[in-house]
């Protein structure tokens, strides 16, 4: 195993503990290449599902593939909507990036505008 997928390995097992500690009813989602439903799914309702793209950087200099990683997010949100028959408005994508040296509650979120208003009842 690489270090970044020790690093990532290690960023969803974090977040994982840091959401269910939140009260968040969480789960870890297996690897399905081109048909991956994400990383992690999280909901404390059922009608506000958040579909979760984890990604760990290393240092402070390692880029920022924002929209390559958000159009990801919105992929597997979608892979997983439709595998359990959910309208695609319950599932809300978001790539959660990890701050180098920072704790878990420090990492960036981001979603589209318009899912954030659909989240959020426009």
């Amino acid at each position: 195993m690489t270090l970044a997928r020790d690093a990532g390995t290690r960023f969803e097992t974090d977040l994982l503990a840091w959401l269910r500690e939140h009260r968040f009813y969480a789960e870890r989602l297996a690897r399905a290449g081109a048909a991956d439903e994400g990383d992690l799914v999280a909901w404390k309702t059922p009608d506000r599902i958040l579909l979760m793209e984890a990604k760990a950087r290393r240092s402070k200099t390692t880029s920022l593939a924002l929209a390559g990683w958000l159009k990801e997010a919105q992929t597997e949100a979608d892979n997983y909507a439709r595998r359990r028959c959910l309208t695609e408005q319950s599932v809300h994508p978001l790539l959660v990036v990890k701050r180098p040296n920072q704790p878990i509650g420090k990492s960036y979120v981001v979603m589209t505008l318009e899912d954030f208003m659909e989240m959020n009842g426009r």
